[in-house]
């Protein structure tokens, strides 16, 4: 899935990459916790169901686009495109919360977004990200 073999990545990148990884990890739970609790909390209940749906998954293909697939953005798109459905079908199932298809389709456009995010800015992200210490690739 990679475009790299890890045995061929550097150290510096091989910690940018896991850097990625934890943010993907850490905004899925925040992002899957939100959408199956019964009742979200407070302080994003007056913002757009919409706008919380197309910010998610743009965060979230861009992370996970970061995270896994380098330059490939084929397969975080299919498996955001996945997740949507399947936390409408969660949500309909075993929670008091509305499944809508109105919220699969503000996902696609969040994933798109996302997509598109990465292709403009992902090398910029990860420039930005090999100034920090620890992840820089000039040997100190």
């Amino acid at each position: 899935m990679c475009s790299q073999s890890v045995w061929t990545l550097s150290r510096p990148v091989i910690a940018r990459r896991r850097i990625w990884v934890a943010g993907f990890r850490i905004a899925f739970v925040a992002v899957t916790w939100l959408a199956l609790t019964p009742e979200p909390p407070k302080a994003i209940s007056g913002i757009s169901d919409v706008l919380l749906h197309a910010i998610a998954f743009a965060v979230l293909t861009f992370l996970l686009a970061e995270a896994h697939f380098s330059q490939r953005l084929l397969w975080p798109m299919l498996l955001m495109a996945l997740y949507g459905p399947l936390i409408e079908v969660l949500q309909g199932a075993f929670f008091e919360r509305a499944a809508e298809l109105k919220d699969f389709w503000v996902d696609l456009v969040g994933i798109a977004i996302g997509a598109g995010l990465f292709r403009l800015l992902g090398q910029e992200a990860n420039t930005w990200l090999a100034r920090l210490p620890g992840v820089s690739d000039r040997e100190n």
